[in-house]
C-alpha cells in the first residue's frame, strides 16, 4: 500500500468533536488516514461518508478501510456536490465535515503533470479522467498569452518571478512544444536566479501550484462547497479544514469569520493549527499545512 501519510490527523479529526453512533464526512476521503481515524471514534454505530473525486485513490481507500469499525459510504465525486451526494444517500444534516485540501501521493505520481520530475503529460486534473474538454496545464501553457500567464501565476502561485517565467515559457513554446512536466519544470528552473533555484523548494512549485489551481478552478470550488457543507451541519456541528497555501488558508479564513460575524457561527481556531516540529520532521509536506476549526451555532 501507499506510504501517504495524512497531515494534523489528530488535531483535524479530534476538533471535530464527535462521538460514537454520529454521522461524518470526510470530503477529500484521499487514502483514507482521516477516514480511518474518524471511523475509531464514531464507532460500529457511526457512520463515515467518504467523498473523492480520484477513481485510484478511491480504490486503494477502500480496501484500506474494508475492516474498519463505522458503516461506510464510499462516494465518486467532488465535494463541490456534497448537499447532492448526500441527498443520495438520504441524509439531510451531519454531525461533522472535514476537508484535506492536499493532493495525496496517488494523484502526485498518477502521470497527471503534477510531479517537477515526471515525464507525464501536463494534464494536472483532481480526477483520473478530465471531463470532455476539460482545460489542462498543456492547453494554458500552449495558448495564453505571456501577460496572461504572469498574472496567474503571480496571482494564482503567489510567485515574485512571474513575469521572467511567463517570458521563458513563451521562448521555449516558439521552439518546440512543452509536453511533460519535467519539461516546464527545467524551463521554470532556467528563469528564476541561481539562490531561488537552489532553495529549500522546487522553483517551479509557485507556478504548478497556480496551473493546479487554475485547472480545477479550486477556490470557486472551495467557496461553494464551504457554504454548503455548512448549510447541511447539525447545530454543534463543526467543520475542518487542512489548507496548504496562503490563497486557501486565507479564503477559508474569511468565510469562518463571516459566519462567527453573523452570528451562525463559533471559531474553534481562532488562529490557524499548525503542524509541530516533529510532525513536520517526519512528514516534510506537513509544513505549509494550517487548520481551521468552526462550529455552526
Amino acid at each position: 500500500m501507499d506510504n501517504h501519510v495524512s497531515v494534523l490527523l489528530h488535531e483535524s479529526v479530534e476538533g471535530l468533536n464527535v462521538h460514537s453512533g454520529e454521522t461524518v464526512v470526510d470530503a477529500t476521503l484521499g487514502l483514507g488516514g482521516h477516514s480511518n481515524y474518524l471511523s475509531k471514534i464514531v464507532g460500529k454505530e457511526g457512520t463515515v461518508i467518504g467523498i473523492e473525486v480520484d477513481t485510484n485513490a478511491l480504490s486503494t481507500a477502500k480496501k484500506i478501510l474494508a475492516t474498519a469499525d463505522a458503516q461506510f459510504h464510499f462516494v465518486l465525486g467532488n465535494f463541490k456536490d456534497i448537499d447532492e451526494h448526500l441527498s443520495s444517500l438520504k441524509l439531510s444534516e451531519v454531525d461533522g465535515i472535514l476537508f484535506d485540501l492536499g493532493w495525496n501521493s496517488t494523484q502526485m505520481n498518477a502521470g497527471r503533470g503534477l510531479s517537477f520530475r515526471a515525464d507525464d503529460p501536463l494534464i494536472m486534473t483532481l480526477s483520473a479522467t478530465p471531463d470532455e474538454g476539460a482545460v489542462t496545464a498543456k492547453d494554458i501553457i500552449t495558448s495564453w498569452s505571456e501577460t496572461d500567464l504572469a498574472e496567474i501565476i503571480r496571482t494564482l502561485g503567489e510567485e515574485r518571478f512571474a513575469g521572467s517565467i511567463a517570458h521563458a515559457i513563451v521562448m521555449a513554446r516558439k521552439a518546440e512544444s512543452i509536453d511533460t512536466a519535467r519539461e516546464l519544470a527545467q524551463i521554470i528552473s532556467d528563469a528564476v536566479p541561481p539562490w531561488y533555484r537552489n532553495g529549500k523548494t522546487h522553483p517551479a512549485t509557485k507556478t504548478f501550484q497556480a496551473l493546479r489551481i487554475l485547472v480545477n478552478d479550486e477556490l470557486s470550488t472551495l467557496t461553494l462547497s464551504l457554504d454548503k457543507a455548512f448549510a447541511l451541519l447539525k447545530k454543534g456541528g463543526r467543520i475542518s479544514v487542512i489548507s496548504f497555501h496562503s490563497l486557501e488558508d486565507g479564503l477559508v479564513k474569511r468565510i469562518f469569520k463571516k459566519l462567527a460575524h453573523d452570528k451562525k457561527a463559533t471559531l474553534i481556531t481562532k488562529k490557524p493549527i499548525r503542524p509541530t516540529r516533529h510532525e513536520v520532521q517526519s512528514n516534510p509536506r506537513a509544513r505549509s499545512a494550517r487548520l481551521r476549526i468552526i462550529e455552526k451555532i
